[in-house]
Order: structure tokens, then sequence, then C-alpha cells
């Protein structure tokens, strides 16, 4: 089997198993099994074509997982403190693995249709659900319905950044080049679904992630008015769809609009609720905790043992100031302070690092595989572009005069 063939058939085998069984209660083992087959499968058939670029992107997670071993010997509880160790070194083997595969990606139709799989999955599960449910507040297969919002969302960028294909910096990079009306009407029929169970979890978190799916969408097809007209349609019937299927029956919409799951999580969302309070006072424990010990913090997992909520802060940053000090969030930071070099003018991959950025703000992700394979896929498939994109022109020499 060829490189290019069996490059996406691994890479869509892990991304599938990530996206679907990974988040699933019970099921992340499986996950880590497939992860660490690929690997080995890489180590087998496929590392003579390891290039000194990509080793340098696979050992940015490295720093980050030496500091957290060393935190066991100054943990305040060394048994949690090597739970989060193996689930670190867990998201590492997830990143290699997505990292290696996506640089011998082709523009490749299997793993297209491998990211419509796992999102017609979530959507499946979740159609399930809302049938046994009097309003809609869905978790889907996840069980959390944040993850789902999440997941779905990376699942766009996934497919709109890997449909580009390696065409450098130029046409598909999200400058609004042209794009084939079937690779329109997909992403279109994914932002769509992605849009309805979105809205669908009453996630509040994810709003401001789907507002960037919104941007990068519109910024790669900007230049056909008619697709952003049917942006813009799509976005006010959904929400008008989804408002319908929260109340379960349009009379119910009608009667009882303030009482939708939905209208109360997009109140809390504008005016605040209890929640709210309690992410403040964690900000200010992780605060109490990071100036006691700055640099080295007090051990993985010290903020759910030290802190007066029993449970980890919600804030990946805060989480590692708290846990891990300054060079904590320093050496997690690595792969997203490598990425301008990668970025340039690609705009749907730029819009992709800022939301894994801001979905950190509101949530842990240090055990969440979706994340790592995500990350690896962005900095392995954009480094291949970045390095076989071509040079500028430069301008004709003056004719000589004879």
């Amino acid at each position: 089997m060829t490189i290019s063939r069996a490059a996406p058939l691994l890479y869509t085998t892990g991304l599938f198993t990530v996206a679907v069984f990974a988040p699933v209660p019970g099921l992340s083992i499986l996950a880590n099994g497939v992860v660490a087959a690929l690997l080995a499968v890489y180590a087998t058939f496929l590392w003579r074509r390891l290039d000194r670029v990509t080793l340098l992107l696979a050992l940015l997670p490295l720093p980050h997982l030496i500091w957290m071993s060393l935190s066991y010997f100054w943990s305040v509880d060394r048994e949690l403190a090597v739970v989060a160790l193996i689930a670190t070194v867990t998201s590492t083997l997830t990143y290699l693995a997505a990292l290696l595969l996506s640089r011998h990606l082709p523009r490749s139709p299997v793993v297209q249709a491998g990211i419509l799989l796992a999102v017609l999955t979530h959507l499946v599960f979740a159609g399930l659900q809302y049938r046994e449910t009097p309003y809609i507040r869905l978790s889907g297969i996840t069980e959390n319905a944040n993850l789902l919002a999440f997941i779905l969302l990376l699942l766009w960028f996934l497919y709109a950044l890997l449909s580009d294909g390696r065409t450098g910096t130029g046409a598909g990079t999200g400058a609004g080049a042209a794009v084939t009306p079937r690779a329109w009407g997909l992403q279109l029929l994914l932002y769509g679904a992605t849009f309805a169970v979105v809205l669908g979890t009453a996630s509040k978190k994810a709003l401001p992630g789907f507002l960037l799916v919104s941007v990068a969408l519109w910024l790669r097809h900007r230049r056909a008015w008619r697709q952003g007209w049917t942006v813009l349609g799509l976005l006010l019937g959904g929400g008008l769809l989804a408002l319908t299927l929260s109340a379960v029956n349009l009379s119910a919409l009608v009667g009882n609009v303030q009482g939708l799951r939905i209208t109360r999580r997009l109140a809390e969302f504008l005016t605040g609720n209890n929640s709210d309070d309690v992410r403040y006072d964690m900000i200010r424990e992780a605060g109490v905790l990071f100036a006691q010990r700055p640099l080295t913090g007090h051990g993985m997992q010290s903020f759910s043992l030290l802190g007066s909520y029993g449970t980890y802060s919600h804030n990946t940053y805060l989480e590692l100031l708290a846990s891990l000090g300054l060079l904590g969030v320093v050496t997690f930071l690595l792969p997203f302070l490598v990425s301008p070099l990668l970025l340039r003018y690609h705009r749907t991959a730029t819009l992709l690092v800022l939301f894994l950025l801001l979905w950190s703000w509101g949530a842990v992700v240090f055990d969440l595989k979706m994340f790592w394979w995500v990350l690896g896929t962005l900095l392995g498939s954009l480094s291949v572009r970045t390095a076989g994109a071509p040079a500028p022109q430069s301008a004709p020499p003056a004719a000589q005069p004879t």
C-alpha cells in the first residue's frame, strides 16, 4: 500500500476513534490503544519520511511532559499526580500520531468522509437523546453538553482545514478563493448541522466558538455573495428551528418562551448566574495558590485538594498556574507559540488557534484527546503547506540598453 493511500486511512481511523470513542466514559482506553497502534505502524513503515521540521514539532510537548513529571516530587498528592501524568502522556501520544500522519496527507476524500461520519455519529446519538427528553439539552454520546459542542466545532474546523489540500498560502487558505460547489455544499451542510446541535447543547462557552466558525466560513466564501446570504439565512433559520425543537412543539414555543433551556442559557450568558460566581471564586483561589508558589506550583491536581470546591478549576491556565506555576503555562503553550510561524495567511487555521486558546479559558483540556489531535493536525498539515509553498515571483529584470 502506497503512502498516499495508507496515511489517509490511518489518519481517519485515529480521528474517528478520538472524536467518537475517546469522549465516551469507559472507552477512552480504546482510543489509547488505537493511537498506540497508529504510532507503531508509523514507526514500522513511515519513519524514513521523518524530517527535521517534523521532529522539531514532535518535540514541542516534551518540555511540558518533563516538567509535569518533575512535579511529582513536590505534589500534594502523588497518587493523583501519577493519574494526571498518565493522562498527559496519552494526550502527547495523541498529538504525535496526528502530527506524524497529517504530514503525509494528500487532499483525500477518505479523510473528509471520516470527518463527516464522526459528525453523523454524534448527530444520531443527539437525535436519539432528543426523543427521550422533554426539552433540548443535548449531551449525546459524550454525556457532556459542552464537550459535544466542542467536538462538533473542532470537526468543522478540521474539515475546512484539510479540504484545502497542499495549496500553500494561495487558493483555499481562507482568502476568499473559489471553492467547488460540492466542497461548498458539504461545508454548509456541516455548518448547519453543527449550529443546530450546538444550540441544542445550550453551552454558553460554545457561543464564541460558533461565532469563530461563522467568521471562518464567511472569510472562505465572502467573494460569492450568494453563498454569504446563504450563511446568513441558515444562521437565522437554524436559530428558529433550534428554538422550535427546544420547545418540543410550536404551541409550547409560543406559550413559554422564557421557560426554554436555550433562552435561559442565553440570558445567563448576558447577565451571569450562580455558576459564574463560582468561577470567579475559583479564579481568586487559583491566584492565591499561584502566589504561594509562582514558579513550580503545588503539583498536579493540587487545586482540587487545596481549593474549597473539591474539583478542578474549569480553566486550563488557572489550573496550570496553581499546579505547575509559570513554567507549566509556558511549556504548555509552546505549540501555540510556534504556530504563528506556520499560520502566515491561513485565516481558517488562525481562527482555529484562537478557538483552542479561548476554549482553554473555560475548560481544562489536559486529557481531551480531541484537543491534542486537532493541534497535532494543525501543526503537521500547515508545516507541509509552508514548506511546499512556491517562492514569490520576483519582478523581471529591466531590459539592458544595446
